[in-house]
C-alpha cells in the first residue's frame, strides 16, 4: 500500500518505517503545502503539523484513502466533518506526550510553590529579596480536568510527592493514583478543593469556554491554574481579570486562542502569569514514540485487525 508521510517527519524516520515495512511504499511530502503526484493511490496518511486547509486538499484528492493517523494527542486540528463524510478511520498518538507534559506541569507546580518567578525577577533587578511564603507540596491538592493518559502520568508523579490528586471524568471509573474521580457536571467541586487546577482535556463543543468567570470564582484565592490542553477552553478575558484583581494566585499557559500569541494580547503583561509558546510536549523522545505507535497500528492494519486509539465520538471531537 502507499503511505503518505508529513514533511515534518525527518527523512531518517521515514527510512526506518520503510525498512520495517518493506512491502509498503512511503511518500514523504517535500513540504506540507505540496500535493504529491501519486495522491490518488494513497491509502494511509501519517499527519503531523499540516494546517487544516491543506489537510482538506490532500484528503479530498486522496480518493483511495482509508486511514489517517495524527501525531497530535487530540483531534481538533483535523477536518473531522470531511473525515466523517468520507468514512475514514482516524487514530491518534495517545501515549507520546505523557511524560514531557506531565513534567512540564510539575515544573510549574514546583515553581509556584517555591516562588521561582519572583526570585528570577529579583535576580534581574539585582535585589536580595528573601521570602517567607514558600510552600511544600505534601498534602496539597491538584485537580485535573480530564483523566486521560497525560493526566494519569501527572497523577503518578504528584502522588510520589505526597499530593492529593482528584480529577474529572465524563464516565466514572476508579483509576490508580487518583484519590477521587468527580463527574464533569460537578466541576465546581474540583475547583473549590484544588490548590492547583490543571486543564488536560480535549477541546470539544462541550469544553470550549468551559473555564470562565463563574468557574474561576470557585477557585481558592491562593490557587493556580495551568492549561496544557487548548487555549479556547479558558475564557481569556475572565482569566486576565481574575489575575489583575488577585482573585487567584497565578496561572501558567502553554496554549492560546491564537498562536503565535499576538503582540497586543493583554496576556503578555498580566501579573502572576507564566507564558510558554506551546512547547509542553517537546522532547527528543516524542517522535520515536509517535513512530512506534503508528508502526504498531500499521502492523494491525496490515493484518486486518482493529486499530488502537481510534476517535471515540466524532461529534464531540475526541
Amino acid at each position: 500500500m502507499n503511505i503518505l508521510v508529513s514533511s515534518v517527519i525527518e527523512p531518517e524516520h521515514v527510512s526506518q518505517l520503510a525498512e520495517r515495512f518493506p512491502k509498503h511504499s512511503f511518500t514523504h511530502l517535500e513540504n506540507n503545502e505540496a500535493v504529491p503526484a501519486n495522491i490518488a493511490s494513497i491509502e494511509v496518511f501519517l499527519r503531523c503539523g499540516i494546517p487544516r486547509a491543506q489537510q482538506e486538499i490532500l484528503i479530498t484528492q486522496a480518493v483511495n484513502l482509508k486511514w489517517i493517523h495524527t501525531c497530535s494527542a487530540g483531534f481538533d486540528y483535523l477536518p473531522l466533518a470531511l473525515i466523517e463524510r468520507r468514512g475514514l478511520t482516524l487514530t491518534r498518538s495517545a501515549q507520546t506526550n505523557n511524560v514531557p507534559i506531565a513534567e512540564y506541569v510539575l515544573a510549574h507546580i514546583l515553581s509556584f510553590s517555591k516562588r521561582l518567578p519572583e526570585f528570577a525577577s529579583a535576580q534581574a533587578q539585582r535585589t536580595w529579596q528573601r521570602r517567607q511564603d514558600l510552600n511544600e507540596l505534601v498534602g496539597k491538592t491538584v485537580g485535573i480536568i480530564g483523566a486521560g493518559s497525560i493526566s494519569q502520568a501527572l497523577a503518578e508523579r504528584c502522588k510520589a510527592l505526597g499530593m492529593r490528586v482528584i480529577a474529572t471524568k465524563r464516565n466514572y471509573e476508579p483509576l490508580s493514583n487518583f484519590d477521587e474521580i468527580i463527574p464533569l457536571a460537578q466541576l465546581d467541586l474540583l475547583l473549590a478543593q484544588s490548590d492547583f487546577v490543571v486543564i488536560a482535556c480535549p477541546l470539544t463543543s462541550e469544553t470550549r469556554g468551559m473555564i470562565g468567570a463563574a468557574e474561576l470564582d470557585h477557585m481558592k484565592r491562593e490557587a493556580y491554574l495551568i492549561n496544557v490542553a487548548r487555549g479556547p477552553i479558558v475564557v481569556t478575558d475572565a482569566l486576565v481579570e481574575k489575575l489583575n484583581t488577585g482573585e487567584i494566585a497565578g496561572a501558567a499557559l502553554d496554549v492560546f486562542d491564537e498562536e503565535p500569541l499576538p503582540e497586543d494580547s493583554p496576556l503578555w503583561e498580566t501579573p502572576n502569569l507564566m507564558l510558554t509558546p506551546h512547547i509542553s510536549y517537546v522532547s527528543p523522545h516524542v517522535m520515536p514514540r509517535i513512530l512506534e505507535e503508528f508502526a504498531a497500528n500499521l502492523e494491525r492494519y496490515s493484518r486486518g485487525e482493529p486499530l488502537l486509539n481510534k476517535i471515540k465520538n466524532s461529534s464531540l471531537g475526541y
